[in-house]
């Protein structure tokens, strides 16, 4: 039996745009038409699986990768279907950049780290 991503995993580093009432319709919108950021003319870019490859390397960064959606990242196949491949574009950039800000600023609030 193969293995389901949970497609009702929301993208965590986007939210807080929303959050803020910043409106990202345009770039979660599932839409047949829309371009995909990791993909070009039906196959992963070398770029997707550079990206692919950094958020798996979280752990040598002290980061727990799931935290990046990787193990949903693993089980979707871009090439299922245009919706597969919309989610996996917005998981795969998601996690791309909520990674980067966590290298960055760090994961914890410092409220978290020091209360």
């Amino acid at each position: 039996m193969p293995v389901q991503a949970n497609f009702s995993e929301s993208p965590i580093f986007l939210q807080q745009y929303v959050d803020q009432g910043i409106d990202l319709t345009n770039v979660a919108k599932l839409d047949k038409n829309k371009i995909l950021l990791w993909r070009d003319n039906g196959k992963s870019t070398t770029q997707a699986y550079d990206a692919h490859d950094f958020v798996a390397s979280a752990p040598r960064h002290g980061l727990n990768s799931d935290h990046y959606h990787l193990s949903n990242l693993r089980v979707l196949d871009p090439s299922n279907s245009a919706a597969t491949a919309q989610y996996f574009d917005v998981l795969l950039t998601d996690g791309l950049l909520a990674l980067i800000d966590d290298l960055a600023v760090g994961r914890l609030q410092a409220v978290q780290a020091d209360p």
